[in-house]
C-alpha cells in the first residue's frame, strides 16, 4: 500500500531503470528487497558518521516485517556513535512503532 506521497516518487522512477541489471543494488527494480546483513554493518565501523537507513525506500513499508524493522532499531541504539537518518512517507506506522516501545500497533 502506497501513501499519498509515493504517487510521484523519483525512487521508483529512478530504481525501475536499473531493473534487471545484474549486481546493481536496484536489480530488482522497486520491490521491496530487504538487505538482511545491512543492519549489523554499522555496528561493526569505530567512527562517528551519517548512515542514511533507508535510501530509495522506506524503512516503514506497509509489507515490511516487524521483525527486520526491530533489528534496525536494535542496531540503532547499539551502534550508539554513527548518527541514524530514516526518512519516511508513513509517520503514522514510524508513530505507533515509537509509541508501542518497538512493538508494531496496527
Amino acid at each position: 500500500m502506497n501513501s499519498l506521497g509515493c504517487d510521484k516518487c523519483y525512487a521508483e522512477r529512478l530504481s525501475e531503470r536499473f531493473r534487471g541489471v545484474s549486481d546493481h543494488h536496484c536489480e530488482t527494480g522497486f520491490d521491496l528487497t530487504l538487505r538482511q546483513a545491512r543492519p549489523e554493518q554499522a555496528p561493526a565501523w569505530r567512527e562517528p558518521r551519517m548512515i542514511f537507513v533507508n535510501t530509495m525506500s522506506d524503512l516503514f513499508h506497509s509489507e515490511g516485517p516487524d521483525a527486520f524493522v526491530d533489528r534496525v532499531f536494535d542496531t540503532m541504539e547499539r551502534a550508539n556513535w554513527p548518527t541514524f537518518q530514516v526518512l519516511t512517507k508513513r509517520s503514522s506506522l514510524m508513530g505507533a512503532f515509537l509509541h508501542a516501545g518497538g512493538a508494531w500497533c496496527t
